[in-house]
């Protein structure tokens, strides 16, 4: 009885912890999803990766674009973008693009040490002109802030200046205070960043308006982010915007969006545990009700002399109570120890179940540009589910006992409806 219940109780405080767990884990992820909008030029693809107009050239949001949007109420600013991809310069990438990856789609290797200065046209280093103070945002997701040098301020607003990564910084031979030719102007290098990826350390960042002066789109931009002043305003900001601009215009995203996309394996996972943990505690009901009937059905001879030498009704039930208050709480404690060592192997399986039973991601720049959004928003599930980590603290064995005392409670109900039907005299009489 006692295995049978601490197995029960066990079941049911893992899955309370694991439960716990993922709860603030998704309470963590839509904080960092924040209350940003980010709006595109319909069917751009995702960000930076441009489908093409009528003409094949990237489809851009225009200044009028802009200025609606920061009009909408709840916006309280405004971050403009603008990406190209094949540029007209002196350095060499430090990735080189391949074609033919699954699906038809692309991936990067270290470039090799360059043996002639480049100074063709069409070179793959993603270059970003941004208006957006704080941390870089990387093409492909994810951030990264200077590391050597400083940078852009605002009296550099339109100046010939660049933040380069490291990778490309160290392929060309770049340290800040250098220069080179983009778009056939001399660009000093201001700061360098590293963002710990290849791919991500293949760019240049420009002030927006010095790259649309290179790139000639002037109040052309590829990518707005309107940041909302509160969660609560998020989604109805992203439906002034697609009603503003129209649906056939832009592509809206926003950061509830992403946070549903990130959190459904999470979400999933959370919904496997408080099955089990009903599951867990109806199984413990059962077994403690079940054996309680059990063991008061083999003790009616007990129950009879107890109450024919005068013992009251409310004192034998007392005595079956504290009984099964007795096993149901060495049980809890046993419980309670099992879920230590166990939680988080649990937390990992039903994390994997559910990411398994998910939906896939393409590669990081392969295939149509639903593919590439996707994978970004699987790489983040990815890293989220990975970070859930379940803390077994001390309280589990105050949720223990609660449970116990609970069990315990709910499993008197039987002795005591049982000692008042044991008359004495009918047990006695077949003695």
């Amino acid at each position: 009885m006692v295995l049978l219940i601490a197995t029960g109780i066990s079941l049911a405080l893992i899955m309370v912890t694991v439960n716990r767990a993922i709860g603030d884990q998704l309470t963590q992820i839509k904080a960092n999803v924040g209350t940003d909008v980010t709006v595109r030029p319909a069917g751009s693809g995702g960000q930076g990766f441009f489908v093409g107009g009528a003409q094949g050239q990237p489809q851009l949001l225009s200044a009028t674009d802009v200025t609606k949007v920061a009009k909408l109420p709840h916006v309280s600013a405004v971050t403009q973008t603008l990406q190209e991809f094949s540029v007209t310069t002196n350095l060499q990438p430090a990735a080189r693009r391949f074609a033919g990856g699954q699906g038809g789609g692309q991936f990067f290797r270290q470039q090799a040490p360059p043996t002639t200065t480049n100074s063709g046209g069409g070179t793959f280093i993603p270059t970003t002109g941004t208006d957006a103070a704080g941390p870089l945002q990387l093409v492909g997701g994810g951030s990264a802030s200077v590391s050597q040098g400083q940078g852009f301020s605002a009296q550099q607003s339109n100046a010939n200046v660049a933040l380069i990564g490291q990778q490309l910084a160290t392929q060309n031979g770049l340290k800040v205070g250098s220069t080179f030719q983009l778009q056939g102007a001399t660009i000093r290098v201001l700061g360098i960043y590293s963002s710990q990826t290849l791919f991500g350390d293949n760019g240049i960042y420009l002030p927006l308006a010095t790259a649309q002066r290179l790139f000639q789109v002037p109040d052309q931009i590829s990518l707005l982010t309107a940041q909302v002043d509160s969660a609560d305003n998020v989604n109805g900001v992203a439906t002034a915007i697609r009603s503003t601009l129209g649906t056939n215009t832009v592509d809206v995203t926003s950061s509830t969006d992403v946070f549903d996309r990130i959190s459904g394996s999470l979400t999933s996972a959370q919904h496997s545990s408080r099955l089990a943990l009903i599951a867990a505690l109806v199984a413990s009901v059962a077994v403690i009700l079940f054996a309680t009937a059990l063991v008061t059905r083999q003790r009616v001879r007990e129950i009879g002399i107890l109450k024919a030498v005068g013992a009251a009704g409310w004192q034998v039930g007392l005595q079956f109570g504290v009984e099964t208050l007795v096993v149901a709480v060495v049980a809890a404690l046993v419980g309670a120890l099992v879920t230590f060592p166990t939680a988080q192997t649990v937390a990992n399986d039903l994390i994997s179940s559910a990411e398994a039973a998910g939906p896939t991601f393409g590669g990081p720049v392969g295939g149509s540009g639903a593919t590439r959004a996707g994978f970004r928003v699987g790489a983040a599930a990815g890293r989220a589910l990975g970070a859930v980590h379940v803390a077994v603290t001390p309280t589990v064995f105050l949720y223990a006992a609660g449970l116990a005392l609970g069990l315990a409670l709910l499993a008197s109900i039987v002795p005591a409806w049982r000692v008042s039907q044991v008359r004495p005299a009918e047990v006695l009489r077949y003695e």
